[in-house]
């Protein structure tokens, strides 16, 4: 079972739908998440990535890197309030622990 599949710029098409959740790469080296951060704002500025419905109609939404690695329940609860928050008229419910991203 395939945890990701790649998809090519050519068929990025695949990926439209009525909202996309996108996020990079998390890394705690502040090089690599400049880098990272850099990359993702350039794929924004493609005109394939333009192109989508999900992009043209306000429906994507960068997403904090704890989607990548939710590997805990507050994190997991994150990126559920991260879904009521951009799919729906409620607000996200999660409290904020300290030292918790």
């Amino acid at each position: 079972m395939a945890q990701y599949v790649t998809i090519s710029t050519e068929r990025l098409d695949l990926a439209d739908g009525d909202a996309i959740f996108y996020f990079t790469y998390a890394s705690s080296d502040p090089e690599i998440a400049a880098t990272e951060r850099d990359s993702l704002s350039a794929f924004e500025q493609q005109p394939v990535w333009q192109s989508l419905d999900a992009v043209k109609d306000g429906q994507a939404f960068r997403v904090p890197e704890y989607w990548w690695r939710s590997q805990t329940y507050l994190l997991a609860n994150k990126v559920l309030d991260d879904l009521f928050t951009h799919l729906t008229d409620t607000s996200a419910t999660t409290s904020v622990l300290e030292g918790q991203p």
